[in-house]
């Protein structure tokens, strides 16, 4: 045994009080089984772990451990860490339940003859297609007596099929209230999301708000949140559509905007929806915190720098100098530039309904602790309908103050059916399909941290799913944009009039209020990767443009995710001295003892193509300098003779792929060519896909199947056992 203490003799590991941990067994207790030679087992060991153990056999199962080690669980505190004794699982828990034969299978896994004769190919294809979490289900509702109907799991995928049935009337007037606050609020929002972000018919944001909500209120796992047009869509609509206009004119078209919009939203909806068939709704964890928050902030900015111009009349004065296609920086240089001619009326207007409207928030704020009852105010659409009238009567419109005026659907119809993705929109298809994929994931995203927040349970015991959600959104928006919809996803919230631009003022105000917060938190914790992140997404997006801020900070965050799965995380492992226990030694290497002669490395997760590339070179290593933060040009640290045994701790080994155990099967290999003894510890069991494929790959027969036990205490007895076994045969 050696610790970290270094000495001239070069045994620079040696601990101050020597360890007993692998001089409990001696050779005779697993090398023979001849009576002659077992006197030399230890007695005290016996006491503690029950009788001697036999040799392992062929039949002896992959990881049950050949020699009894270990200590019997037992009663009071246990000191043991991760390698603490557990009293075995009973026999008649629902795990066992699970595994047992079918109803057409005899009790002992076999069927009989005629079953085998008589199953018919209709239920061959049925069992293969048949998926285990149903039929484990299934078993499940039998032992518990619960009815186990196809209609239960259809209510799982289409949860209106159970809310439907328990919706009672006395709902009806707390849900009417809550429409006509919704609508009162959200309306105007949608009208100005359509005029001033997306430069479609202000109808266009009033059809999310239509056939968005009704889809989702069938197929969504969230009860409680809102499904509408939202600023960042919006905007990433708008600029599909003012590309369009750059390479084809047609500034003034609203057919050709409609269509455009109809054609995202529907292109967003297909690649939200096959994605929730394909199950990726593991990819709301994908995006960090840091690009949402700067996204969310750089969007926040580039809506208030956008709305600035028709709040201060200054829109006719930008469409002559085409600034409504420059970056944000280029925007303030404009009004700075011209701040002599702004329009007084539009601007006391504007400022008038964003103050209204501020201090109206924060009333509420303040009082709904208090009389909940406030929330229900529709503050703003009282703004809008006041604003209206005060137009009306002093005829502002006459006086140089933009106005929405009719709104009416661009073809003439109201609701007119039109495929979004159709051959005749393939050229179309093909400009908009990368901003597409950007509103799918933003919207995605937001909805899903949305509804995460508003709760996982709701009506009628509805549980939240990420797979569930993908599919439902991605229906709402696909049925959406056959109407020329903007896309409409969840949120915590939901023109060319003064008014409406104040409104969407405010709404760019509470994406940017709550990034202070994150920055202070962030400085605080000293995460500095994480500010960066932040900076350069809202640099990027306020200096340039909006997709290219969107697409740096994805890129950014993919390859971070990338990094983090491709970097293998093993650990070498030091015991506490005057303990069982073993900690890894790289994050205290002062107080840790190391075994003599023992490597003891830790795989704490599955192995796979993605992060098995540098396995070998990390483990490497670990032989070398004994730890992986070592560079490698210093020269070897640890002696070949300190590696002679290689103890595998992969108890995090959950899954292997082919690329996997295919590594893992050479690194084995090469330790074995050089006489290195290879143990495995804590593996899973020999009937596990890991175990059958350690199997398969050889793994088992390199190493050898009595090299397999259960703890990391019982491997470095064994080593002592077979090393003492090979000095009394030499």
């Amino acid at each position: 045994m050696t610790s970290n203490s270094n000495s001239s003799s070069g045994r620079d590991h040696a601990p101050l009080h020597p360890s007993h941990l692998r001089q409990a067994f001696t050779p005779s207790s697993y090398g023979s089984t001849d009576d002659s030679s077992s006197t030399r087992s230890a007695p005290s060991l016996h006491s503690r772990a029950g009788p001697s153990t036999e040799r392992p056999t062929e039949a002896t199962a992959l990881l049950e451990s050949a020699l009894n080690f270990r200590e019997p669980p037992h009663e009071g505190p246990c000191y043991h860490g991760v390698f603490s004794p557990r009293p075995t699982s009973p026999v008649n828990s629902v795990q066992g339940d699970l595994s047992t034969p079918s109803g057409d299978e005899e009790p002992d896994g076999t069927m009989t003859l005629g079953q085998r004769k008589t199953k018919s190919w209709r239920t061959k294809i049925a069992a293969k297609i048949k998926s285990k979490k149903i039929s484990s289900s299934r078993r499940l509702a039998q032992r518990y007596g619960v009815e186990d109907s196809a209609w239960m799991y259809l209510s799982y995928y289409m949860p209106v099929l159970n809310w439907a049935r328990e919706y009672s009337w006395s709902y009806f007037k707390g849900d009417f209230v809550a429409a006509l606050t919704v609508a009162g609020m959200y309306v105007p929002m949608a009208l100005s999301l359509a005029d001033n972000l997306a430069h479609v018919p202000p109808i266009n944001g009033l059809y999310s708000f239509v056939f968005n909500p009704l889809i989702y209120a069938l197929l969504g796992s969230s009860p409680s949140m809102i499904v509408g047009p939202e600023a960042a869509g919006s905007l990433l609509v708008g600029t599909v559509i003012k590309g369009a206009v750059d390479r084809n004119g047609g500034d003034h078209d609203a057919m050709l905007h409609a269509k455009l919009c109809g054609i995202v939203s529907g292109i967003a909806g297909a690649m939200v929806f096959i994605a929730g068939l394909a199950r990726l709704g593991f990819l709301d964890s994908v995006l960090s915190r840091p690009f949402l928050r700067g996204f969310i902030s750089a969007i926040g900015i580039v809506i208030a720098v956008d709305q600035l111009i028709p709040e201060l009349g200054l829109s006719i004065l930008a469409d002559q100098e085409h600034v409504g296609h420059s970056s944000s920086v280029d925007k303030v240089t404009f009004i700075f530039r011209n701040l002599h001619n702004v329009h007084t009326l539009s601007f006391a207007v504007a400022a008038t309904s964003f103050v209204v409207i501020m201090v109206c928030r924060e009333i509420k704020r303040r009082l709904q602790p208090r009389y909940p009852g406030v929330a229900y105010i529709p503050d703003r659409f009282l703004v809008v309908v006041l604003s209206a009238f005060l137009a009306y009567q002093f005829k502002w419109d006459t006086a140089g103050v933009a106005v929405l005026g009719k709104v009416e659907a661009a073809s003439g119809h109201v609701f007119k059916f039109r495929w979004p993705l159709q051959p005749a929109n393939l050229q179309y298809i093909r400009d908009s399909m990368s901003t597409s994929f950007l509103i799918a994931l933003l919207g995605f995203f937001e909805s899903s941290v949305a509804a995460k927040s508003l709760g996982g349970e709701g009506f009628a015991g509805i549980q939240l799913s990420p797979n569930r959600e993908l599919v439902a959104l991605g229906a709402a928006n696909l049925v959406g944009g056959c109407f020329a919809s903007l896309p409409a996803f969840g949120g915590y919230g939901r023109s060319k009039k003064p008014v409406l631009s104040s409104l969407i003022s405010v709404v760019a105000w509470s994406l940017i209020e709550e990034c202070p917060y994150d920055i202070h938190f962030f400085l605080k914790i000293r995460a500095w990767k994480e500010l960066g992140l932040m900076a350069i997404i809202l640099l990027t997006t306020i200096f340039f443009s909006l997709t290219a801020g969107m697409a740096i900070g994805v890129g950014l965050s993919l390859l971070q995710v990338i990094r983090h799965a491709t970097r293998p995380r093993i650990q070498i492992l030091g015991r506490i001295p005057g303990t069982d226990r073993f900690e890894n030694a790289e994050a205290n290497p002062d107080r840790l003892e190391f075994i003599e002669g023992c490597l003891i490395v830790k795989i704490p997760e599955p192995l796979t193509f993605a992060n098995t590339g540098e396995l070998k070179t990390r483990l490497r290593r670990l032989e070398r300098y004994g730890t992986s933060l070592a560079h490698p040009a210093l020269p070897r640290l640890r002696r070949e003779d300190w590696n002679r045994n290689i103890i595998f701790d992969i108890h995090g080994v959950t899954s292997l792929d082919g690329s996997g155990v295919q590594v893992l099967e050479e690194i084995v290999r090469g330790y074995r060519e050089r006489r290195v003894r290879v143990i495995f510890s804590r593996g899973p069991g020999p009937d596990s896909k890991v175990g059958r494929l350690l199997r398969r790959s050889g793994i088992v027969e390199l190493v050898g199947e009595h090299h397999f036990v259960n703890d990391v205490h019982e491997a470095l007895k064994l080593t002592e056992a077979e090393e003492m076994g090979r000095a009394d045969r030499a």
